[in-house]
Order: structure tokens, then sequence, then C-alpha cells
């Protein structure tokens, strides 16, 4: 606004003038109209010249009067165009400077009222500052206090939390008497059935002797309900809370203080709440001696615990008595004193076999269950398969879901210990049995063994190439567990679809095994466990070797790359190894498809990589590499940077012990002999050549024994080129003598000839030793 009067100042500036243009353009076009008056006189004169001429005969005085009138017209006209353009000039002017007197009144009052609207912009401007700074300070402020409030509400929040939580462990510690005894069972599933998906092994017996301790009781008391009573209770229940407070914090020094004074005060109380809180810190603290690796201690506590309330009639205080009969048993079995554990899970048995309470039956089924595996333990496998028997008819028709866990791990133990004894048809009896009998239950323990069992009969069947019915049956793992989310489930699920994969690929069904690797290599690209990790490697390594098989060798190599680009950084040696091999599978296929550079480029990076690498494994894959690479560049006619290849090879695992190297060190002493036959260097190719038979003489793997067979055979021909006869008479027969019952085809060709180029080489020689008797 502010700039608007100068504007308008300028426009009214150059009115005047513009106004005086305007003006001055009728006499203008006056002017013009005159000329072109003038142009037609002209044009007329020039016309009556002519006719002056065409007409020389008219008077002299006629022509005269004509011309004097015509140059009076003229200078009429020439008057008239003088006095117009001496008025247009004098308007022009007035104009002029009437305008430019109007303009400058107008700019000046202009400027005054643009000085007026500046001033009343200038407090605007102040007033609206103003008010923006009250609103931003207000707004700042406002912000100021909300973070502050979110802070507030955070660290409530966090207060809170932290009660609930405080107050979640309390009440999970309150339920202590009827959870303890499942975490048996839910520790008992822990254990790793299956390591690979064609082995079984057996579980372990460990249990997890962290119960949650509860310091809450719902027992009803004996004697007086006196405040008395009330307030020993409470100060029990307190000090329990605080032992396992010092448990969590990790300070089980203190924690055993606690229990200590709780066993000193209040075991002998009257009250029976009271006295099983003692009970409880006397259970509490033998288990915390156990973690504490006091093996002793802990055994101790049970056997008291055991001795003193084994009669006691409460059915709290006879649930710890078979929990601490129970804990002894697996504390003795992990200090490898197992006939002591089997006694003290036979004591278990006997004493609450017909016990109708749940959580003793649910310990004597774990009992039997830990008992049969000790007893396989022991080498003892028929008694063990007995009592998996007696398991499982004694529960088979049990409704609480420990129990029935037990079963199913009571039958899949069976089965693995039948397929120790080479019973494979009882084996997959007893998985079938799992199946069919148990598929349909929902608990997380049972679908674990259920699942195992799944598995254990697809490779039983697999092995018996049986290959639909293993297919039948990972489909159906795969199927029924593939939205299960369980981890140990789901890994059975992962095994089950690598090794659907390999079935389908058995049957000829590339096609569909390639989909089955698809699915898992996206299941599992993303997942950072190292068993998972290894099994996307193997994926990536089936799937490029079935479409290297089926004759895709470009959508081989990009397999290939995705392995090693997900890979290479991993440090794992497994995965290193699949790294290694996938670089060397690459540039074989790159040089299958005739890009030898490519080719050559990729046996460089697997080298430059590994080359210093200490492994065997990954040592064999750089071998590999230096001896493809030669034979690479031998192709291409490239000799010196072949035999320095193999030189390099040769250099590197000189005097090598793992099998695979000295295949390859054999392999490369014995080609680089061959490029310098070849190229008729014979001494070389002789000394080569021996050094294979000298090296290897003693080794008995078929492949170098091979190698050693013709290293022999061309040493005798290269003797024979040197036109050593007698070396190579002596070579030959070496030759047929060693390998003469070879029975490979190859070497069995070499011995023909030999024997040929022997009889040759003698018949040379006869007239030669005629001549010489002669």
């Amino acid at each position: 606004m502010r700039f608007l009067p100068l504007f308008l100042s300028v426009i009214l500036l150059t009115c005047p003038t513009l106004a005086a243009e305007q003006n001055t353009r009728p006499s203008v076009d006056q002017l013009i109209q005159l000329n072109r008056e003038q142009a037609k006189l002209e044009e007329q004169v020039r016309a009556n010249a002519d006719e002056i001429k065409s007409n020389a005969a008219k008077s002299d005085s006629d022509l005269a009067k004509q011309i004097a009138i015509i140059n009076d017209k003229i200078s009429a006209t020439d008057k008239l165009v003088e006095v117009r353009v001496t008025n247009i000039e004098q308007w022009s002017l007035y104009y002029a400077i009437f305008y430019a007197i109007a303009g400058i009144l107008v700019t000046f009052f202009i400027v005054g009222l643009g000085f007026m609207s500046y001033r009343q912009t200038k407090k605007e401007s102040e007033e609206i500052a103003k008010r923006e700074s009250e609103i931003a300070a207000k707004k700042k402020v406002d912000e100021w206090f909300d973070k502050r409030q979110s802070e507030i509400n955070e660290q409530m929040a966090s207060l809170i939390a932290a009660a609930s939580d405080v107050l979640k462990l309390l009440q999970e510690k309150a339920d202590n008497a009827d959870k303890y005894t499942s975490t048996i069972m839910e520790n008992l599933k822990t254990t790793e059935w299956i390591k690979e998906s064609l082995e079984k092994n057996e579980i372990t017996n460990r249990v997890d002797k962290t119960p949650p301790k509860t310091s809450t009781f719902t027992w009803e008391e004996s004697g007086s309900n006196d405040a008395e009573q009330d307030d020993a209770e409470a100060i029990a229940r307190d000090l329990l809370n605080q032992a396992v407070t010092r448990g969590l914090t990790g300070d089980p020094t203190g924690e055993i203080e606690i229990y200590d004074a709780i066993i000193e005060q209040f075991i002998n109380h009257p009250t029976l709440a009271v006295q099983v809180l003692a009970v409880k810190a006397l259970f509490f603290k033998a288990i915390t001696f156990g973690e504490m690796d006091e093996a002793s201690e802990e055994i101790d506590l049970y056997d008291r615990l055991v001795a003193d309330y084994q009669h006691h009639p409460a059915r709290e205080i006879q649930i710890l008595v078979a929990k601490s009969l129970y804990n002894k048993a697996i504390t003795l079995n992990a200090l490898g004193k197992k006939e002591d554990a089997l006694a003290v899970y036979n004591q278990i048995i006997d004493n609450y076999q017909d016990s109708g309470e749940i959580e003793h039956i649910k310990k004597v089924a774990a009992a039997m269950l830990n008992k049969a595996i000790t007893l396989g333990q022991l080498g003892k496998p028929e008694e063990e398969l007995h009592i998996y028997d007696q398991i499982i008819e004694k529960y088979k028709d049990a409704s609480d879901s420990d129990v029935k866990e037990t079963v199913a791990m009571a039958l899949v133990n069976k089965g693995i210990t039948l397929g120790r004894q080479g019973k494979e048809q009882e084996e997959l009896q007893a998985y079938e049995q799992v199946i069919t009998t148990l598929a349909e239950c929902s608990e997380p323990g049972v679908q674990e063994q259920v699942s195992k069992a799944m598995l254990n009969k697809a490779v039983i069947l697999f092995r018996q190439d049986k290959v639909d019915e293993a297919i039948a049956t990972y489909r159906l793992l795969i199927t029924t567990y593939q939205t299960c989310e369980d981890e140990e489930i789901q890994d059975r699920v992962n095994k089950a679809m690598m090794s659907l994969a390999l079935c389908l690929d058995k049957q000829g069904n590339g096609s569909e095994a390639l989909k089955i690797y698809d699915q898992l290599i996206a299941k599992v690209n993303n997942r950072d466990e190292v068993e998972q990790v290894k099994r996307l490697a193997r994926a990536l390594t089936n799937k490029a070797s079935l479409l290297r098989k089926q004759g895709l060798l470009r959508e081989s190599i990009a397999a290939n790359d995705q392995l090693i680009a997900r890979l290479q950084d991993n440090e794992e040696l497994f995965l290193q190894e699949r790294v290694a091999r996938a670089m060397l599978n690459k540039a074989i296929l790159l040089g299958k498809i005739g890009e030898t550079t490519a080719e050559q480029e990729a046996y460089s990076q697997l080298i430059a990589r590994y080359q210093t690498a200490t492994a065997p494994t990954l040592q064999e894959q750089v071998a590999k590499a230096l001896y493809n690479k030669a034979n690479s560049l031998g192709r291409q006619g490239a000799t010196e940077e072949q035999v320095q290849l193999y030189n390099q090879l040769i250099a590197c695992f000189d005097g090598t012990t793992e099998p695979a190297l000295q295949e390859a060190l054999a392999k490369a002493i014995f080609n680089r002999a061959s490029v310098y036959f070849r190229t008729e260097r014979w001494e070389p190719a002789a000394e080569s050549y021996g050094q294979v038979i000298e090296t290897f003489k003693y080794n008995d793997a078929d492949e170098i024994q091979d190698t050693v067979a013709k290293a022999m055979f061309y040493l005798s021909m290269t003797h024979e080129k040197q036109n050593q006869h007698s070396a190579a008479l002596q070579s030959y027969t070496a030759f047929i003598e060693r390998f003469g019952s070879h029975s490979h085809d190859e070497i069995q060709k070499l011995i023909a000839t030999a024997k040929v180029k022997l009889e040759l080489l003698k018949a040379q020689q006869s007239p030669k030793q005629n001549d010489d008797a002669e």
C-alpha cells in the first residue's frame, strides 16, 4: 500500500506528454493529407508537362500562363502547410505546459496522501505485531505447559504401570500352588526332539525349578482367628514377598536370609495358613540353592521337607512334598545319579498313583515319563518302552491338558526308541497313533507333539522311498499348522516345506518344488535367527541347483546372487560356506553361458574374498576356483596364465591333509604337467607327472588314484617322446603292474594302450640287441 501513491504520481507525470501527443495527432493527419494533395499536384504537373510537350504547337503564352497558375497553387499550398504546422506546434506546447502543471499538483497531493497512508499502515503494523507477539508468547506458554503435562503424564503412567506389574506379580505368586506343577510340563516341551529333519533325538528331563512364588493363600485356618494370628500371617506373607523381591533383583543371598527368618519364626506356628507359608519358604529356599548350583544344599532341604511333612494331612503341604520329591529326582539326574533319580521317581509313583488329586496325577504322569527316559539313558530300552505303554494306557482318556501332553510325549518317545531299535513299522504306528488320536487337540503342548509325530513319520516314509505318502504327510503338517504362532511348530513347518520341495523334485515336479522354495524363502528372508537364516541359505542353494538342472542357467545365477547378497556379511561359518559355494556355482554357470570374462571375474572375487580363510571348507572352494579359472584360461589358449594359477594352487595347498584339497592339488599338478606335455616341454612335464606319482602314491582315495594312474601313463609317453626308451619301458611296465586290474573304463583303456606301446618298445629294442650281439 505504501508504494501506491508513488506509482500514481509516475502515471500522472506522464499524462501531459501523452495528452499532447494525442492532441497533435489530428494536425499530423492533416499534414499527411496535404502531402498527399501536393503529390497529386506534382503528378498533375508531370501529366500537364507531358501534355504541354505533346501540344508543343500551342502558344508560348498559354503555356506560360498555365505554368504560372500551377506555381501559384503550389506556393499557396506550401504557405497553408507552414501555417498549420506552426499552429500545431503552438497548441502542443500549450497542452504540454498545462498537463505538466496539473501533473505536478496531483503528484504533491498523492505524495501527501501516501505519507498519511504510511503513518497509518505503520501504526496498524505495530498493533498487529503486538497482537502476534502476544499470541506467539501464549502459544509457547501453552506448548511448555503441554510438554510438562505430557512428561508428568508419562511419569504417572510409568508409576501406574510399575504398580500394575507389582500387583500382577503378586497375583501370579498367589497362584503358585496351582501353577507350579504345570510349569514342569511347560518346560518339558521346550526340549528339542529333532535336531534336523533326518534325525531323531531323545528329550531331556529338565524342568524349570523357578516357580511363581506366592504370598497369597486361600486355605482355611484351624484354631482361633484372633488378631495375633492374623498379624502372624500378615508378617509371614510380607516377609515372603520381600524374599521374592530380593530374588527377582538378583540377590539370592538376601533372599535366603529372609527365607531363614520365616522358617525360624513360623515353621512351628499353630495356624495352618502361617505354617504353610513357612513350608513354602523352605521349598523356595531349596529352589534358590538349585539356581545357585548348590545341589547338595538343595537336596538336603528337599529331604528335610519330605521327612518333616510327608504325612501332613493338609493338601497344600502334600503338594509341596510331591514337588520336592520331583525336583530332587531332576537334580539327581542332572548330577548323573540316574539310579538314585529312578528311586525317587518310583517313590513319587508309589505314594501318589492312587490319588485323585489332579496335581498328584500330573506329578505321577511326569515322574513316569522321566523314569522311562532315564531307563533309556541307562541302556534299558525294553523297560523304557514298557513304561511308555503304561502311561499311554493309564492316561489315554485324560482330560487335563498337561496329562494329555504327557501321553503325546510318551507316544512320540516310544516311536523314537522303536526307531533306534530298527523297528520302523512300529515306529510309524506310534506316530500315527499320536496323529489320529490327538490331532484335534488345541492345547499347545499337545500340538507340538503331534507336529513332531507328523514330521518324523514323513521322514521315515521318504527314507523308505514312499515318496507319495511322505508328500501327503508333509502337506498335512504344513496345512494344519501353517498359521500356528508357536515358534517351534513353525520351525517344523519350515522343515516340512524344505523336505516337501525335495520330494517334489525327486518326483520330477520341479515347477511346484520351485514354488515351495519361493514360499519358504519369502517366509524366512527377513528372519535373523541363526537356524532360520541357515534354512534360507539351504532353500536358496536348492532353488539354484534345481533351476540349473532345468536348464534355467540365468535364473540359477540370479538365485546364487540373491544368496550372496543376503548372507555375505554374516560371519557364521556355515553361511560363509554357502556364500562361497554360490560364488563358485555362479562362476561355473557364467562359463556355461559363454560369458568368460564375467566367469573369470567371479572366480577372482571368490579367491580374493577367501584366500586367507583357514576353514577347510572355504579353502576347498578357493582351490576349486583356482583350478576352474586355470582351466578356463587354458580353453582360451592362455597357457602361461593357466600354469601360473596351477602354481598358485600348488603353493597354497602343498602338504595339505584335507581329502578335498588333496584331490584338487593332485589334479592341479597333473594338469600343469599336461600343459607342458601339449607344448612339448618334456622335462617339466616329466617332473610334474613324477610329482603326482611320488606325492600321492600312498593315497587310497579313488579320484586321486585315478589321477596317479594317468600320471604314470603320460610319464611313460613323455619318456618315449624324449627317446628314453628304457625309462619308457620301465614306466609302462610299472603302470600295467599297478593298475592292470583297475575297474574304471578310462584306466582300462590306458592299460590297453600301454600294453601295445610296451610291445612296440620291446620289438624296437630286440633288433638293437641283436645288432649289438653281432
